[in-house]
Formats: C-alpha cells, sequence, structure tokens
C-alpha cells in the first residue's frame, strides 16, 4: 500500500480509497464470521453437554437439588419457630406489662378515692371543729349571761338585805328610841 500525501495524484489516492474499503469489507465479514463461529460453537458446546449428561447425572442433580431445598426448607421452619417463640415471649411480655398497667390504675382509682376520702374528712372536721367553735362559744355567752344575772341578782340579794337590814335596824332603832 502506498502512502497517500498531498502531493499524490487523484489515481493514486483513488486506488488508495479503493483498498481500504476492501479491506474494511474484509474485516467486517471476518466479524460476522467469527460471531457465527462463536455461536455455532457454543451450540456444539451445548450439545456436546447434553449428550455426556447421562440419565445418572441428571438424577444425582435432581438429587442434590432436592436436598438443597429441603435444607434451606428446613432452615426457614427453624427461622419461622425461632420467630414464633419471640412473638410468644414479646406477647407473654406485654401481657405482663398489662397486668401491672391495670396494677397501677388500680392504685392510683384508690389513691384518688383516699385523697376525696381525706379531703371530705378534712371539710367534715373543719365544719365540725367550726359547729364547736361555735357552740363554745354560744356556751361562754350563755356562762357570762348566767354570771350578769347572778351577779345582778346577787347585788339585788344584797341590796334588799341592806335594806332589810336597814329597815331592820330602823325599826330596832325605832322600837328603841320608843321603849326608851
Amino acid at each position: 500500500m502506498t502512502e497517500v500525501t498531498e502531493k499524490n495524484t487523484k489515481k493514486v489516492i483513488y486506488t488508495a480509497y479503493k483498498d481500504m474499503e476492501a479491506k474494511f469489507k474484509k474485516a467486517k465479514a471476518g466479524r460476522v464470521d467469527n460471531r457465527a463461529d462463536v455461536v455455532s460453537k457454543r451450540a456444539a458446546e451445548m450439545v456436546e453437554t447434553a449428550s455426556n449428561t447421562s440419565a445418572e447425572d441428571i438424577v444425582m442433580k435432581l438429587a442434590d437439588l432436592r436436598l438443597n431445598t429441603n435444607q434451606v426448607i428446613s432452615n426457614i421452619e427453624e427461622s419461622i419457630l425461632d420467630k414464633k417463640a419471640l412473638l410468644e415471649n414479646i406477647n407473654s411480655a406485654i401481657d405482663v406489662q398489662r397486668d401491672e398497667l391495670e396494677t397501677v390504675h388500680g392504685v392510683i382509682k384508690s389513691a384518688d378515692s383516699l385523697a376525696i376520702f381525706i379531703q371530705a374528712n378534712r371539710e367534715e372536721s373543719e365544719k365540725h371543729g367550726l359547729q364547736m367553735k361555735l357552740s363554745k362559744l354560744e356556751k361562754e355567752k350563755e356562762i357570762e349571761e348566767l354570771d350578769r344575772e347572778y351577779l345582778d341578782k346577787k347585788k339585788e340579794h344584797e341590796k334588799s338585805s341592806k335594806r332589810r337590814t336597814e329597815e331592820v335596824e330602823y325599826s330596832c332603832g325605832l322600837l328603841k328610841a320608843r321603849k326608851k
């Protein structure tokens, strides 16, 4: 092949172009042939593999596949049983927590009831205390009134006693004076 330069004639350039085109077509055809060869080789390998595979090989592979499948199923079963046991433990824990919560709720209700009872008792005590104070004040007033009445009656009695004494003395004095 000749090297193409700017100084070459059209004929040389055209010949070089045609040579390159021919080489390109061969290379393309070779690639297609290579692909066809690869596909045919694969098909031949598959046919050879299929013909070399015996019924015993197929049975052995099926047995291996069955064994592997059974192992996977056993593993899944164990996993499911483990998850089931875990779920049962969680449900038991939930039941325990629910019972504790109900107990706490009962204690809170009892505490609220007790607080209401204590408040009512305080109010009743305060009311009773006020009644007692009122009663005490009334009794003290009554006692003061009785003391006043007593003192008034005592003064009255003393006055009347003194007047009688004076009357008696006066009458005795008149009697004495009369007797003289």
